[in-house]
């Protein structure tokens, strides 16, 4: 049996997958499926927290529909290339928040709600402690507007892609992303 990793090895195994590039190459574009949900749920002047934000893909396709976009992620590599395109562009209203919940959750009190909460493409699978999990999904529900946000969350589909090279790395159901794994395609 083997045993549950701990978050150094978490963070470790993220910093190395977005230091890589190989999570941008794999996804270089918002998937288009769900880009058409969310435009259902976006009002006009919306708000959103797009939790789990990675590279920041959705965070930018989001950019000339939204008044206000949040991007939080555990990754400091990840923020880091986020803000880095961010400047880039002069995206000046999106705030990028993390690694730690508390920085959420101290955005959020200062700052209020949002219409719309994302929390796509497995950010729930990597969150493989119950509690933590069960924590996370109260954070969600709390940074939306109440009687009017709409949280989207996607779960990977069992015949998606790359699914054999992500068995390769799964330990207790996180996947593990090493040099090697990511070399070895």
């Amino acid at each position: 049996m083997q045993t549950k990793p701990k978050a150094t090895q978490k963070r470790n195994s993220y910093q190395t997958y977005y230091k890589s590039g190989y999570y941008d190459q794999r996804y270089p574009t918002p998937n288009r499926s769900m880009w058409r949900c969310i435009k259902k749920y976006l009002e006009p002047a919306a708000s959103v927290l797009d939790y789990g934000c990675g590279s920041g893909w959705y965070l930018f396709t989001l950019r000339e529909h939204v008044t206000r976009a949040v991007g939080f992620e555990v990754s400091p590599v990840a923020l880091a290339l986020v803000r880095e395109r961010a400047t880039a562009i002069a995206w000046e209203t999106v705030t990028l928040v993390g690694p730690a919940t508390d920085d959420l959750d101290d955005h959020l009190t200062s700052h209020g709600q949002v219409n719309l909460v994302l929390c796509l493409f497995g950010v729930l699978g990597h969150i493989t402690d119950p509690t933590e999990r069960a924590s996370a999904l109260r954070r969600m529900h709390g940074a939306l507007t109440p009687d009017t946000g709409h949280l989207l969350i996607s779960v990977p589909n069992i015949a998606r892609r790359f699914r054999k090279e992500q068995k390769k790395g799964v330990l207790d159901g996180l996947a593990n992303y090493s040099r090697e794994s990511m070399t070895s395609r």
